[in-house]
């Protein structure tokens, strides 16, 4: 095409697309000439959020604008957008999660929608889950926070590692290997057999109901810990406080501190780090201490075996339960056991009184 026909055909185009009123302007249009009969067309059309519907789907190459301001922009559960996007400052954007076919550039807040969010990436402001989501942690981007604030609903994370602080009164749900350093202020429930939850550092203030495999290298757990039969919970640094610990999986204790009180129905190993609280270890409950670990406080109805007896720094009130020394050593001064059957099967040094 010549000049002139040029600009006319780019002047009908942008016609057109501004004859919906859904479009407020067009940019960076690039017409593709291919031949006779052969032109693709591409262009950004910047589209309005004040309130809106967006009803049908949006595809191509280029980026579609959401807001102009304290809008509000949805689109409708029918609908897609396969383009990238970019929400506006001051701008939300309601989305389904199963709607999201391309790159969010977020500078004002995505509420997202029941669904299963795809390999895109929602980058930077908030993100308010509005419905129970599935996604990779990796693509929830925020720079403001996720917000996942209704009792029961379920944030399902399928791995990656969670990039901003979660806040809310909802639940995550830990389907895959995910890794966190944030906060979180949801329950967590870890998945049997996939759910693979590593926290390096933040702090879990949500109950923790573990099904899996849930291991705290730093940072702070204070909202408690279910952990199930099919659990197995490592600390290997950090502090577990304020909540109680209940313990009928498997439990191993290698380093860190654990203050709250902790009840163990199952496997409880400390090889290092310390446990402060108090340490109710049931009938079935088998305790072992050994490598550096030390305890505090015990309540033993079940069977402890103490491969490291400079580590029982107090008092253990051995009520019908069993007692197993195995390896030589000093007891603490102080430390005390009473009742029970204790069974010695290494010198042990201790004051008559103990």
């Amino acid at each position: 095409m010549t000049g002139g026909k040029n600009a006319e055909f780019v002047d009908k185009i942008e016609e057109f697309a501004l004859s919906h009123p859904e479009i407020l302007g067009v940019h960076d249009l690039v017409v593709h000439d291919y031949g006779p009969g052969r032109l693709m067309i591409s262009f950004h059309a910047e589209v309005p959020a004040n309130g809106d519907i967006l009803q049908e789907a949006v595809s191509g190459t280029g980026t579609t604008v959401f807001g102009n301001g304290n809008d509000t922009m949805t689109i409708t559960a029918n609908s897609s957008v396969a383009t990238a996007m970019t929400v506006k400052d001051k701008t939300t954007l309601v989305i389904g999660a199963d709607n999201v076919d391309g790159a969010v550039a977020n500078n004002g807040t995505v509420n997202l929608g029941a669904g299963t969010l795809g390999s895109y990436t929602i980058t930077g402001g908030s993100i308010v889950i509005g419905g129970a989501v599935r996604a990779n942690a990796d693509n929830l981007a925020s720079a403001n926070g996720i917000t996942n604030n209704v009792a029961d609903q379920v944030l399902t994370l399928t791995g990656g590692d969670i990039k901003d602080n979660i806040s809310g009164a909802g639940t995550v749900s830990i389907g895959g290997t995910v890794t966190s350093a944030k906060n979180i202020a949801n329950k967590v429930v870890i998945a049997a057999t996939s759910g693979n939850f590593t926290v390096t550092d933040g702090i879990i203030s949500g109950a923790v109901e573990n099904n899996g495999t849930f291991a705290i290298t730093d940072g702070s757990v204070t909202g408690g810990i279910s952990n199930t039969v099919s659990g197995i919970l490592n600390v290997s640094g950090g502090t577990i406080s304020t909540g109680a610990v209940a313990n009928a999986g498997t439990f191993n204790i290698t380093g860190g501190t654990v203050s709250s009180a902790v009840t163990n129905d199952l496997t409880m190993n400390v090889s290092g780090g310390e446990v402060t609280g108090v340490i109710t270890n049931n009938a079935d409950g088998t305790l072992t201490i050994s490598g550096t670990g030390k305890v505090h406080k015990v309540t033993n109805t079940g069977t402890m075996e103490v491969n490291y007896v400079a580590g029982l720094l107090d008092d253990i009130t051995n009520t019908n339960g069993v007692v197993n020394f195995n390896a030589e050593g000093t007891l603490a001064m102080g430390s005390t056991i009473t009742g029970g059957t204790i069974n010695v099967k290494a010198n042990i040094t201790a004051d008559a009184g103990d």
